[in-house]
């Protein structure tokens, strides 16, 4: 990237992403301890519906008042959640860790429609999937990362994550402050239309529900991620109950455990070093190929996992899955900027966001039906799954939607 502050972003986001996943991770096992595991499924839950709210209220804030101030205030919730989960721990109060956890995904999840909108203001096409690619590959460092460094903080409060939580999160303020200036570009929007937001949540979704592509990228992103999300949910319950005895790699005994850790890492790594050349390549084929052919492959890859009984049947199945995940790795995010109106960009970023949140409520049921479909016929309902989504995705590409122009999302959003 030629513009010096755009790297500072990347840096800000990397911290972003590591102090989330240190604390995700962990905070379900965490709250079960504290509380009941009832107790503890509701307050999670009513966390992703606040993120899903905030994540839409950080889109239009962000459309309205420029980016900078939501990535300040998103910083700001970073740095006050750090310090209420460093008081909560020491001080063992089971509310305040909660709560901090609470605040910080609401942080996170307003600063991202402004985060990706911010990449499409300052970058043309071809910069932004690179930039895309990239923010996806710190997303990966940090999602191997995060959880190291948890697995160190829950049990004590070591006195080096206080001084280093804190030092990121003043750098993270610091860049947002300082090191992040607003894109200047030809709207002309009044004072009344860029502060006046008050009311405006119903009539922002409705706009961007009534954009059809969007609608359909939403509802077969869903589709697929049941497939995807099956990496972390229903993978680990089968490894263990297929792989129980220990097994021999290349000389070195590994249990059912460390099978699933290797296979986690192989895909994080894969996607972190191949992340780059992915994007380079996205530009030899279509979007509706990458879309079409990524649900595919998510298929196959759920079928693998379903009948696989030794190692090497999983890593195969881990090689498909990644690849799959790199066909889309720039293109989706590049898809939205396409089609967003330049005044409602960080809106559609928001409302594309919300496929991530609708995900995280539905792929963890199929290990309800585990007890009766087993693990084959939940791994073929995932691929079933992600069969609609590549049929969802390839008429999303069809003359109809193509020539199509949100002409009445248009005049709403001159109405608001």
């Amino acid at each position: 990237m030629k513009k010096n502050h755009m790297r500072w972003r990347f840096f800000a986001e990397g911290i972003q992403n590591t102090l989330f996943y240190m604390l995700f991770p962990f905070i379900v096992l965490y709250l079960n301890d504290a509380w009941n595991p009832y107790l503890a499924s509701f307050a999670l839950a009513i966390i992703s519906v606040l993120g899903v709210i905030s994540g839409i209220w950080g889109g239009i804030f962000a459309d309205r008042i420029g980016r900078k101030p939501m990535m300040i205030s998103s910083s700001i919730g970073f740095l006050v959640a750090t310090i209420l989960f460093i008081i909560g721990r020491i001080a063992g109060s089971n509310i305040m860790v909660f709560g901090s956890f609470g605040l910080m995904s609401i942080a996170y999840s307003s600063y991202i429609p402004a985060g990706r909108a911010y990449i499409s203001d300052w970058l043309d096409e071809k910069e932004q999937k690179k930039a895309y690619v990239f923010t996806y590959q710190i997303f990966n460092v940090a999602v191997t990362l995060g959880p190291l460094i948890g697995s160190f903080i829950f049990d004590s409060m070591p006195i080096w994550f206080i001084g280093t939580s804190l030092v990121s999160v003043l750098t993270l303020v610091y860049i947002s402050l300082w090191k992040t200036p607003e894109f200047q570009d030809d709207r002309k929007l009044g004072n009344e239309e860029r502060m006046n937001a008050n009311g405006k949540f119903t009539k922002a979704v409705v706009l961007i529900g009534k954009d059809k592509r969007l609608l359909i990228f939403v509802v077969a992103s869903v589709f697929a991620a049941q497939a995807f999300m099956q990496l972390e949910i229903l993978l680990p319950s089968t490894l263990l109950d297929r792989l129980s005895e220990s097994t021999s790699i290349f000389g070195f005994t590994i249990n059912a455990s460390q099978n699933y850790a290797s296979l986690l890492m192989t895909n994080g790594i894969l996607v972190i070093i191949l992340g780059s050349m992915a994007a380079r390549l996205s530009s030899k084929y279509s979007t509706r190929f990458g879309f079409v052919g990524s649900s595919i492959l998510y298929a196959f890859s759920m079928v693998i996992f379903g009948f696989s009984q030794n190692y090497i049947g999983f890593f195969i199945g881990v090689l498909i899955l990644t690849v799959a995940e790199l066909l889309v790795v720039s293109t989706q995010d590049s898809y939205i900027a396409g089609i967003a109106p330049a005044n409602q960009k960080a809106q559609y970023f928001a409302a594309a966001n919300i496929r991530y949140s609708i995900s995280r409520i539905f792929a963890p049921q199929l290990l309800a039906f585990v007890p009766l479909i087993r693990h084959e016929g939940a791994f073929l309902v995932a691929a079933f799954s992600s069969l609609i989504s590549a049929f969802l995705f390839f008429m999303l590409f069809q003359k109809s939607l193509l020539a199509y122009n949100s002409k009445v999302g248009q005049s709403i959003s001159e109405k608001i």
